[in-house]
């Protein structure tokens, strides 16, 4: 898995979880959000790569 996909999807957990604790939320809550959205933004990544080599 490429170290760039990783990144990303820390990056977007990270800040899918910072608004979740701005918004009030709390912390628990924020952790699943940060997981949660990681995990959905490494997947479409992995699974547009994986389109754009069948092509």
């Amino acid at each position: 898995m490429p170290v760039v996909f990783m990144i990303a999807a820390l990056c977007a957990g990270l800040t899918c979880g910072a608004v979740w604790l701005a918004l009030g939320g709390s912390g628990l809550m924020a952790f699943v959000v940060y997981v949660l959205s990681g995990q959905l933004v490494i997947g479409a990544l992995l699974g547009r790569a994986a389109i754009r080599e069948l092509r």
